[in-house]
């Protein structure tokens, strides 16, 4: 029997998940509690597993689709199974002509999605996940071109800036994440403690 998967509520407070990447595609066979997709919330990434095991017989989002939580984001279960009754109302499928007219339509939000933000355009959309990861590797994400809703940077633009070689964080930006580094010796009662704990420990091992 198909069953459809849902989009899971990650939190009271997360009204929509980001699909980052499909492990899956459609025809492939699943087993249960299989991993299908990864998903970005404002706070973490996670993945979706399959409910149980069969085919993927469809999706209905792409990467990079912000996806409202408990919406139906595939179906799975045996080839040839009717389906009709699990496919979301709001899910619309559309000719190629359609489809042709409609990205004409948009191409020029789209040219604006994709351009490189500058110093002076404003605040820059980026996840916090993102954001974190691009800190902690040292990326300068302003630099970076989203490709999430609106031309949001998520997670796996950062990784494509990592492997590509984009422009490390200057030494001196740097510091104002992390902070200088200052070492600072053991003296007086602090170091007595040290050496009385590091003994005990030394003589009960």
């Amino acid at each position: 029997m198909a069953i459809a998967v849902l989009m899971p509520k990650q939190g009271q407070s997360v009204e929509s998940c980001l699909i980052i990447k499909w492990n899956k595609k459609e025809g492939d066979k699943v087993k249960a509690e299989e991993p299908i997709c990864e998903v970005e919330t404002d706070k973490a990434v996670f993945e979706v597993v399959a409910p149980e095991a069969g085919t993927i017989l469809k999706i209905f989002y792409k990467e990079g689709d912000d996806v409202p939580v408990r919406n139906t984001i595939a179906i799975i279960g045996q080839p040839g199974e009717k389906i009709d009754h699990l496919i979301p109302q709001k899910t619309v499928f559309v000719s190629k002509e359609e489809y042709v007219e409609s990205q004409k339509a948009i191409t020029s939000d789209e040219s604006t999605k994709k351009t490189r933000p500058s110093s002076g355009a404003g605040p820059i959309l980026i996840s916090p996940v993102a954001r974190s990861f691009a800190e902690k590797k040292g990326i300068d994400f302003s630099k970076l071109i989203g490709s999430g809703p609106g031309g949001r940077i998520i997670k796996k633009d950062v990784e494509k800036a990592l492997s590509e070689g984009e422009p490390l964080i200057p030494s001196t930006v740097r510091k104002k994440f992390f902070g200088p580094v200052k070492e600072i010796p053991v003296e007086g009662v602090r170091k007595i403690i040290s050496e009385r704990m590091l003994t005990s420990l030394q003589s009960t091992a």
